[in-house]
């Protein structure tokens, strides 16, 4: 198992978590926690899945640890080097999201299609006689232009929190020390960010719906000598090209949820985002329902 932010325990810290694992789990201690003038390292138990992989990464138990090997008993102090945990363990999982928001490129509308209403009406002739009525593909264009300009709106927030994220990120990454300031400023950027991308996903798994059907329009828009001129031909092209980046965003979107938390309906995925959104700070809701599952030492 590899989880960047942790390795494995060694020292006092393994004699102390001993007493807590189970046969097939692995144990594994954090960078230190610098809290009250003193150093603490979360030691955690995993399970240990197939080929030395475990499928979620997920901690089962924990204790932390004083350099001297005491184990901590106070509630309070094992709940805010859990939080912290937390915080370093959402960092990581982001990492993917952070990088790819420093290099985002936050401009659709405009540059994609200078007039979008436009564009639909001269798309218009081949809706016509088709299966479904013309309504209903305009709509899907509509919605689709509608999406474009809420990633648009927070493109340069979510730019700008991924590049503040990116020392914070490294700093996990690299199991370097953390304070307590540390901490309350990677979370708060944390929080903000992750608000950001729920809500950016949530658009875009709404517009899932119509992708296909504007495919389908576009395709048949190119085969029409009516309508094909070479300035459109090129916007056509640049719209397909970016149905199938936005059908591949989803894709890759339903199969993270799938690995993380074994969902692959979108419905559902949405409604996920949606409750983390308007959750204060979900990082120590979290927290708090791991401190009743998996602080062994509650009295």
């Amino acid at each position: 198992m590899k989880i960047p932010i942790m390795e494995p325990a060694s020292g006092v810290y393994l004699e102390a978590v001993k007493k807590y694992k189970r046969f097939g789990q692995i144990t594994l201690m954090s960078a230190f926690y610098l809290l009250n003038g003193r150093k603490y390292k979360l030691v955690g138990t995993y399970n240990n899945g197939p080929f030395g992989l475990s499928f979620t990464s997920d901690l089962s138990k924990f204790i932390v640890v004083e350099e001297n090997g005491t184990v901590v008993t106070d509630y309070e102090l094992s709940k805010k080097a859990l939080a912290i945990y937390h915080t370093m363990y959402t960092l990581w999982k982001a990492e993917q999201h952070i990088r790819s928001g420093v290099d985002e490129s936050f401009r659709f509308v405009g540059d994609l299609v200078e007039d979008p209403n436009k564009f639909v009406e001269i798309l218009a002739p081949v809706m016509q006689g088709r299966r479904r009525e013309k309504e209903v593909y305009i709509g899907s264009f509509k919605k689709f232009f509608e999406y474009l300009e809420i990633s648009d709106q927070t493109g340069q927030i979510f730019k700008n929190l991924s590049m503040s994220l990116i020392n914070p990120l490294e700093s996990a990454l690299n199991r370097r020390n953390v304070s307590e300031e540390t901490y309350i400023r990677a979370k708060s950027l944390l929080l903000d960010f992750v608000r950001c991308s729920d809500n950016r996903t949530s658009a875009l798994l709404g517009i899932s719906d119509c992708l296909f059907s504007i495919q389908v329009i576009l395709e048949d828009a190119k085969k029409d000598s009516n309508i094909n001129s070479p300035s459109i031909s090129k916007t056509i092209d640049k719209v397909m090209e970016t149905v199938s980046l936005f059908e591949g965003a989803i894709k890759d979107t339903v199969m993270n949820q799938v690995k993380n938390h074994n969902r692959s309906n979108i419905d559902e995925i949405i409604e996920i985002t949606h409750k983390r959104m308007n959750t204060e700070d979900f990082i120590i809701d979290d927290t708090n329902e791991s401190m009743l599952t998996k602080w062994p030492l509650r009295g």
